[in-house]
């Protein structure tokens, strides 16, 4: 549990501060060896323990202490009823049906509400359909792995940046380099609050990063024709959210493309300077993506809306071959149904 210092003898924390660790902290009853950063909604300042400073007071109360994991005392069969040797297949399918109910628990599996990821679609429909937060309904998307083994690598990165964080601190005045997994605003879409996740801020560049993990063919694209629409609209909204809604200066935007298979050499770092014109061309465009929804319906509204290839096949909404209520399912790029309005769509509607 947080406490405040009591500012003990030999102790550099001023009263009424939170307890930080620098000092003689073996010895101080305030203090707890365990770190954590709490996730506060549009907060730059997340709370942090650091590591204790080694003392021979110090080391005297680890000793003390129980270890932390102590093996069973002995371990049992199952009862027999419950035992099931010599089926490697049924053990195989079962594993794999396991991750597949895992991956389909994942908070972004669970996602309902349209973020800064998918604004950017060069598929107008798609945003529609996240506008509308219609339910998933393709029977052929595999459960996803790739983005699985994304959130993997995430996890394992944020841990390398706390580590980061923990040992440098001393040398930058107690502070943090980097703010990571930081829940922030981006903007407004329909008078509603557009929420992202960004993966880092980098507090002495002013570089908001994201990271990506993609495979040979995806990371040989963007080597050669740079990071695409979808991630240009997201990374410049994080950029967004950080200088308007938290107040930090953002000079550049940055995309680390990191290979599922090869070597960490085989990564791309992709940057350029922010430009709030970017973000605020992709909040636009889903306005007058929603306005049209408005005006004409949900329904029509989405059949007005191009369908653009934008990896069809994953598409939450992507029916093959259906040809009833665009509302229960996109078929995928077929002529556009031209509206009964004045409204005019010229591959991307206006607000």
């Amino acid at each position: 549990m947080r406490q405040q210092c009591l500012q003990g003898e030999g102790c550099m924390t001023a009263p009424g501060r939170y307890c930080i660790g620098t000092c003689y902290c073996g010895d101080c009853p305030q203090f707890t060896p365990m770190h954590f950063r709490p996730r506060r909604f549009n907060s730059p300042d997340p709370i942090r323990r650091y590591p204790k400073v080694t003392t021979p007071s110090a080391a005297a109360h680890q000793a003390a202490q129980p270890p932390r994991y102590q093996p069973a005392p002995r371990y049992r069969r199952l009862p027999e009823r419950y035992e099931r040797p010599g089926d490697p297949d049924g053990l195989g399918s079962e594993l794999l049906q396991l991750i597949a109910d895992d991956i389909g628990k994942q908070e972004r599996s669970l996602q309902k509400e349209i973020g800064p990821s998918e604004v950017g679609s060069p598929c107008p429909r798609k945003v529609g359909y996240g506008l509308l937060q219609r339910p998933k309904l393709n029977p052929i998307a595999p459960p996803m792995w790739k983005a699985y083994v994304g959130t993997g690598v995430h996890k394992m990165l944020e841990r390398a940046l706390d580590r980061y964080n923990m040992a440098t601190c001393p040398s930058m005045g107690h502070a943090e380099r980097f703010y990571v997994e930081t829940e922030l605003q981006v903007g407004e879409i329909a008078d509603q609050p557009l929420i992202g996740h960004c993966d880092v801020y980098d507090r002495v560049t002013h570089t908001v990063i994201d990271w990506k993990t993609n495979g040979p063919t995806m990371l040989k694209d963007h080597k050669a024709n740079g990071p695409g629409q979808t991630y240009l609209a997201q990374t410049h909204l994080y950029g967004r959210g950080w200088a308007k809604y938290l107040g930090l200066p953002v000079d550049r935007v940055m995309l680390v493309f990191l290979p599922r298979q090869g070597e960490l050499s085989d990564s791309y770092v992709w940057h350029e300077p922010y430009d709030e014109r970017v973000a605020l061309g992709a909040l636009s465009r889903a306005d007058g993506i929603w306005a049209t929804l408005q005006a004409l319906g949900p329904e029509q509204g989405l059949a007005v809306l191009p369908a653009v290839e934008d990896f069809c096949g994953n598409c939450d909404w992507f029916v093959p071959g259906h040809t009833g209520n665009i509302l229960n399912g996109c078929p995928g790029q077929l002529p556009i149904v031209q509206p009964a309005s004045p409204l005019t769509l010229e591959g991307v509607p206006a607000a």
